[in-house]
């Protein structure tokens, strides 16, 4: 078997990078993340008899914050082999140079979102915990009924400033303003965008499957309810189905620690002791996860 080596790419391995992205992917975010995001510092690649074949992300996500304070974090973001190469260990040696240098930069933790339910057992092998938990709601087309809201886009500044603000006083991620600027370029992609639905704000996103996803939605009075009401929903689906017609919508919103379903996991740094409490103390709202 060949030796895999773990390491930061060269700029001219730019090209193989594409490759991966685009194997998995397609080209769907593939140049903004690019732009936004990507330094070779912040990369790991596994390569196979000097070529990289297998590689992954570190993107500066923001503070986990709570009421007692904030840690700083970095979100693990797609780790990818090519097919031909997978079931390696390719996967395992780009997300452990990952979290070494995240280490090494100074992020209190790293954090993930698996694509799938059966790789939280994986990525718990290499370290991480399931923290993140989410209530996720399906409502059909033909069971709305329609009372209309006023809904406008927003920008990703005025999103952040709205979302820290109804979040505040709730355990969640408090993320830097690139990582709304990237959503907001997914979303017009796919189609959808950041909103203001009334009263409440969400990130739309549509799906070639023709479902439409709340990948974050916020509403007044979420510091005491974590379960928005049926006719709230149903009024800001509506209002929605308008602008993005669909067959399904399904909603993401915050859960109360260790309920809901299991969403995101979290590596604690073991150089920085200042998080130990932090995720002993709650389970934080993740929020968008670029999935």
């Amino acid at each position: 078997m060949n030796e895999i080596i773990a390491r930061n790419p060269c700029l001219n391995e730019l090209p193989l990078l594409y490759n991966i992205w685009d194997s998995i992917f397609g080209k769907i975010g593939r140049e903004s993340f690019f732009r936004l995001f990507f330094k070779p510092e912040l990369c790991a690649v596994a390569e196979i008899n000097g070529s990289p074949v297998a590689c992954g992300y570190l993107v500066p996500f923001g503070d986990i914050k709570d009421s007692k304070g904030s840690a700083s974090c970095a979100m693990i973001y797609s780790v990818a082999s090519l097919p031909e190469h997978r079931g390696l260990g390719l996967g395992s040696a780009v997300v452990n140079k990952l979290n070494s240098i995240a280490g090494e930069v100074g992020f209190a933790a790293t954090v993930l979102c698996p694509s799938e339910d059966r790789l939280f057992n994986y990525y718990n092998k290499l370290g991480f915990f399931d923290c993140f938990y989410i209530n996720e709601v399906s409502y059909k087309n033909n069971a709305l009924n329609h009372t209309p809201l006023k809904a406008s886009k927003i920008p990703a500044e005025q999103y952040i400033s709205q979302r820290d603000t109804q979040l505040s006083g709730l355990s969640y991620i408090k993320y830097d303003v690139k990582i709304f600027e990237y959503q907001e370029l997914l979303c017009e992609e796919t189609g959808g965008g950041l909103y203001r639905i009334g009263d409440f704000y969400a990130v739309v996103e549509s799906s070639p499957d023709n479902t439409l996803w709340f990948k974050e939605f916020l509403y007044p009075g979420i510091k005491e309810s974590l379960s928005p009401d049926d006719n709230t929903i149903n009024n800001v689906i509506s209002t929605i189905s308008q602008l993005f017609p669909a067959d399904e919508f399904i909603l993401r919103f915050p859960s109360k620690p260790g309920e809901g379903r299991r969403f995101g996991m979290l590596a604690a740094q073991d150089n920085i002791r200042s998080l130990n409490r932090t995720v002993n103390d709650f389970s934080p709202w993740y929020g968008v996860s670029f999935d």
